[in-house]
């Protein structure tokens, strides 16, 4: 048959994906609020996919962010991984096409409140080279590469 593009993953493979543990699903699955009508599957799966990649929120290459079901005011995301889940929290209050886009966990997660902070925090720190991730007690994976991209930024 015909290989899928880089970017798609296979229903039924292993590796990152959590499988189809419904309660591992919900630490996986993210409420995006304040979206618009105009802000489809596609766009949002880009913008915070992207977003996470540029400031180190992601912990493998590529889009971390698997599934996105846009529901007009809202949107659930599903990524590939509880770490990212964990992680694109910090997204909090990313501005996108004129909306602050609100990140946070479904009312059904019943699971283990997150430490996070919010794009502001993110973007500070990223670009002033210290990006520490509270979900990770530390340095981020973002860490060692933030100051050479944000100094590379700054110097365009």
């Amino acid at each position: 048959g015909t290989p899928l593009p880089s970017n798609v993953v296979p229903m039924g493979s292993a590796g990152t994906i959590g499988g189809t543990n419904p309660e591992e699903k919900l630490q996986r699955e993210l409420f995006i609020g304040n979206t618009t009508p105009e802000m489809t599957a596609q766009m949002l799966t880009e913008f915070l996919g992207k977003a996470m990649e540029q400031v180190g929120l992601a912990t493998a290459p590529g889009n971390p962010i698997l599934n996105c079901r846009p529901s007009g005011k809202f949107a659930f995301v599903e990524l590939r991984s509880k770490e990212e889940a964990a992680n694109a929290l910090n997204l909090n209050n990313i501005p996108y096409l004129g909306a602050a886009i609100s990140v946070r966990r479904p009312t059904k997660y019943a699971g283990p409140q997150t430490p996070h902070g919010n794009w502001e925090d993110i973007l500070a720190k990223y670009m002033s080279g210290e990006l520490t991730l509270p979900s990770q007690g530390g340095a981020g994976a973002a860490a060692a590469v933030a100051a050479p991209v944000a100094a590379a930024a700054a110097a365009t």
